[in-house]
């Protein structure tokens, strides 16, 4: 039989095991955290609309907790890793001016395109001869759990130049280009929902 989060009901339960001065400092600490992770005790953030209203209660981020997202990002992280291919990677980051962030807060659809922007934005900078991997990550939320929409990409920092004979080089990208690129691809994005009247601001 399943049980959510396990993991802190067994440290709740069992915590005259482990909550005393035997246990090592930070361990105990990190046991705290995760039987207090979403719940009250650590806060929590509320957004509304006219539609609703969702409370969000905060996660505890210590490191045996199975109940939020901390675990479940490593294991995420860990199994890209091994479907990867061997290669040497560049990290990118690709920001919008802060009037933007509205825009993409208050239209979904708008939000859900942008880890393809970045693919398009970052694909059409090496050129249509040379393929390379491009994997986007969608961010929405800075630390301060404040709306801020941003991709980070992890590019492959060599690609296939194709031809009579494919042959694998070096992919050089410039930061000055590819923000000017991604930039206007967010400008025509955000013109053409406004033409078809599907913008919402």
């Amino acid at each position: 039989m399943r049980y959510a989060n396990p993991l802190t009901k067994i440290l709740r339960r069992g915590r005259q095991h482990w909550d005393h001065n035997g246990t090592g400092p930070e361990l105990r600490e990190a046991f705290l955290r995760a039987t207090k992770c979403r719940t009250r005790a650590l806060g929590a953030e509320v957004f509304a609309s006219e539609n609703g209203e969702r409370v969000v209660y905060h996660t505890c981020k210590a490191r045996p907790c199975a109940s939020c997202g901390f675990r479940g990002t490593l294991q995420w992280q860990n199994e890209r890793w091994c479907a990867l291919p061997d290669l040497p990677y560049l990290a990118v980051t690709l920001t919008m001016p802060s009037q933007f962030w509205p825009i993409f807060r208050d239209n979904e659809r708008l939000l859900a395109a942008l880890p393809a922007l970045a693919a398009v934005a970052l694909q059409a900078e090496v050129g249509p001869g040379l393929q390379i991997g491009v994997m986007p990550i969608l961010h929405t939320f800075n630390p301060k759990l404040e709306f801020n929409a941003h991709v980070h990409v992890l590019v492959s920092a060599w690609g296939i130049q194709r031809g009579a004979m494919p042959h694998i080089v070096p992919v050089s990208l410039t930061e000055d280009r590819v923000m000017a690129r991604w930039r206007r691809l967010l400008v025509r994005l955000i013109a053409t929902a406004l033409d078809a009247g599907v913008l919402h601001t």
